[in-house]
């Protein structure tokens, strides 16, 4: 089965970017963009290196290039569980990963990488997104309160 991945997102970091200005600046702009560090471990040519390319270039056109979103394909910056530790620990923005990449943030999380749970594909997106699964909402709120990192949504 194809492995599952996950659009990470932390927050805090996010947040503290924008917060922490200081008071000349009204934000980031096209003359000095904020940004971001998107760290996967695919090759950039794949279709998940692709995505995360497409997500770049749709940031930088809608923000007028305020935000930057500098890529980081091919485990530049680490092993799945080594970027999923660096999300939480601010030094990359975001990052797409498997649950059981991120079972080291929040051990529960691994449990949706288990083979044969899902009797379809229909049936793991369910039972994965972050807006509409009980269980994945209730993991995912633990994992924003304990580690400042959000499941943004999941794909196939």
């Amino acid at each position: 089965m194809k492995k599952m991945f996950v659009f990470l997102l932390v927050l805090v970091t996010a947040l503290s970017l924008f917060a922490g200005g200081a008071s000349e600046s009204a934000g980031p702009t096209a003359e000095k963009p904020l940004v971001l560090r998107y760290a996967h471990m695919n090759p950039a040519s794949s279709p998940n290196g692709l995505q995360a390319t497409y997500f770049a270039d749709r940031i930088a056109e809608r923000t007028g290039g305020a935000i930057k979103i500098e890529l980081f394909p091919a485990s530049q910056l680490g092993s799945i569980t080594e970027m999923a530790e660096a999300v939480s620990m601010g030094s990359i923005a975001m990052h797409h990963n498997t649950y059981g990449g991120l079972q080291p943030l929040l051990n529960d999380l691994g449990l949706f990488d288990t083979p044969y749970l899902y009797r379809d594909v229909d049936h793991l997106l369910k039972a994965t997104d972050p807006e509409i699964s009980p269980a994945l909402k209730e993991l995912n709120q633990k994992l924003i309160d304990t580690r400042g990192v959000r499941i943004l949504y999941s794909f196939y």
